[in-house]
């Protein structure tokens, strides 16, 4: 709009300047004019400008010229172009429409000026508080400085809205944390890198509240409590929503509390690994006051009914109240050198340590023919660095030949069986059930629950990095 009016000004002065101009061919009419006047005053409106004529002609002119000359030629000369376009015309505005244009031009502007009002109104509405993770952890476990903020602007999440979707949101009251969120924030892992890269919301597994579905969703309805994750890469939870897939969550049973509910998630993989142990076993679970171990003692001997369990910890107390028989610290003992486990040997072994366990196992686990398994729930290196999908098949190589040698040579060797994921919602509930039944105890650290904050996320990050956490960590999103 404001070109356009300047363009308009423009448009009027060349007129003008054109009527002035023409004023001396009637000033050659009179005979006394002097000779030279009218070739002179030719050349001067030709070459000067509109004012300077305008003051040459009535010092040069007899008075009786005024009168003869057209002066109102200005305004009989068709400069009603201007009166057409939504500028007023000369005449009208008194010569002021320098002035007057600019004020048309904003208020014409008005409505556009209006956008970044609505626009900031619907950003407010679609923006949710959470924990922003912006770069990569130099060291594993380490939370360094500027990595982690606390966010109020960040983009709430939206369903697809499309009429087989199983997308739903749902309002996070809790979230725990896992050794995958820590290997995640360390980066060295090729496929636990940020889906849409930095900044990510850290974290999966959690307890909320349905809040909207779509309408593929029939298993949910909005007001369920459930427990759910966003399948395998740990992103999303440690907010105020989380999007979800219906095929990931589970109902929440009403005895269960919505801390123990979102700390769970480990407990599955127990499940999974305890499924191996039978009646009347000897297991030894290494990592008992973990968020694996914790739940693997009770499973294994509660559950699974093994005759004895012992476990690696320095919480005595913890993992005897769990059903622990006996517990070895591992700052005094070295649990394969232990004389009475070398002379009565364990039936199963669950490593949730990691870290090349295996050889000494088979000092303390029968072979595989007469039933002795190591049950590995973490791998030779717990802290891998897998820069590559080809780096990935070359680091569980080992652990794969390993499984196939203790098979090819039962005699031998305990078997060897890598844990690997397996349906993980379904084993929710089953844990869930266990809780609502009073058959399991989630155990969380002392530490749970840790505030909805940056500080409460850096405690927990600083607790679950130093890989001696004595259960879950859990945080506190909102309330019921």
């Amino acid at each position: 709009m404001s070109e356009t009016a300047d363009s308009e000004v423009e448009t009027i002065a060349p007129s003008t300047t054109t009527a002035t101009n023409e004023q001396p061919t009637p000033v050659d009419v009179p005979a006394d004019a002097p000779a030279d006047a009218p070739a002179n005053e030719a050349a001067d409106t030709t070459e000067d400008t509109t004012e300077d004529t305008t003051v040459d002609v009535p010092v040069d002119t007899p008075a009786e010229t005024p009168a003869e000359i057209p002066v109102e030629t200005p305004a009989e000369t068709p400069v009603e172009t201007p009166a057409e376009t939504p500028v007023e015309t000369p005449a009208e505005t008194n010569g002021e429409t320098s002035v007057d244009t600019p004020a048309d031009t904003d208020a014409a502007q008005e409505p556009e000026m209006q956008a970044p009002a609505i626009t900031a109104t619907t950003e407010e509405e679609a923006t949710m508080k959470s924990i922003q993770v912006h770069k990569f952890s130099s060291e594993f476990g380490k939370v360094d400085e500027g990595m982690l903020t606390f966010s109020t602007t960040t983009a709430k999440p939206k369903t697809r809205k499309k009429t087989k979707s199983k997308d739903m949101i749902i309002r996070v009251l809790t979230c725990s944390t896992s050794p995958a969120d820590t290997l995640m924030m360390k980066g060295d892992i090729v496929f636990l890198h940020p889906s849409k890269g930095f900044p990510y919301v850290p974290c999966m597994d959690v307890c909320g509240v349905v809040e909207e579905i779509d309408s593929g969703v029939t298993e949910f309805k909005v007001g369920d409590y459930i427990v759910a994750n966003n399948g395998f890469s740990p992103e999303g939870g440690m907010a105020e929503y989380m999007l979800v897939k219906s095929s990931n969550a589970t109902l929440k049973p009403g005895n269960v509390d919505i801390i123990q509910a979102a700390a769970a998630s480990s407990a599955v993989t127990a499940l999974h690994a305890s499924e191996h142990v039978t009646e009347g076993d000897r297991v030894l679970i290494l990592g008992g006051s973990g968020g694996v171990g914790t739940s693997a003692i009770t499973l294994a001997k509660s559950i699974a009914g093994a005759s004895f369990v012992a476990t690696t910890s320095t919480q005595a107390e913890l993992c005897k109240d769990l059903g622990a028989d006996v517990v070895i610290d591992y700052r005094e003992q070295n649990w394969w050198e232990m004389k009475e486990f070398q002379e009565n040997k364990f039936d199963k072994i669950i490593d949730t340590v990691g870290g090349g366990n295996f050889e000494n196992a088979i000092l303390v686990l029968k072979n595989r023919r007469q039933g002795g398994e190591f049950i590995a729930v973490a791998g030779d290196d717990p802290t891998p660095k897998v820069g590559s999908w080809f780096g990935a098949l070359k680091a569980s190589s080992g652990m794969r030949l390993r499984s196939l040698g203790t098979r090819l040579r039962p005699r031998n060797n305990p078997g060897y069986i890598m844990l690997t994921p397996y349906d993980e919602i379904n084993g929710l509930a089953q844990v869930l059930q266990l809780v609502q039944e009073r058959k399991l105890k989630i155990v969380v650290d002392p530490v749970t629950p840790l505030p909805f904050s940056e500080e409460g996320a850096k405690k927990a990050f600083d607790v679950q990095g130093s890989r001696h956490a004595h259960g879950k960590i859990v945080l506190k999103i909102a309330d019921e």
